[in-house]
């Protein structure tokens, strides 16, 4: 069992890799559960052509120096409607990252995921 999820985690970092920027500034930690977001668009979205276009960051800050930060993602993924009609679609996600001491808590989220209509 520990096998099987190990091959699928590293499967899973392995197509992360080729789908983000090498610049990307989506940090590493995020990567794979916006991938798994991602991934819930449909299975066109486990096209070679999935790509991350652009990912933004903005801080926002609490109080106490405390500072989230937010992460707005724009993926690109080329599919075949019809078989034969080429189209581009956009997925956008929004995660974040939490300053928070609370082991307990979670970290990385995925907040928000914008998913096309086919």
């Amino acid at each position: 069992m520990k096998m099987i999820l190990a091959s699928i985690l590293f499967s899973l970092s392995v197509h992360a890799s080729s789908v983000f920027k090498s610049d990307t500034r989506l940090p590493l930690e995020l990567q794979n559960k916006v991938l798994q977001a991602v991934y819930t668009c449909g299975d066109y979205t486990r096209s070679w052509s999935l790509q991350e276009e652009n990912t933004s960051v903005s801080e926002i800050r609490v109080d106490q120096g405390v500072i989230d930060y937010r992460f707005e993602t724009i993926f690109s993924v080329n599919y075949y409607f019809d078989g034969t009609h080429p189209m581009t679609k956009k997925i956008g996600v929004v995660s974040m990252e939490w300053d928070i001491d609370n082991p307990a808590a979670e970290k990385w989220t995925v907040e928000s995921l914008d998913c096309p209509n086919l």
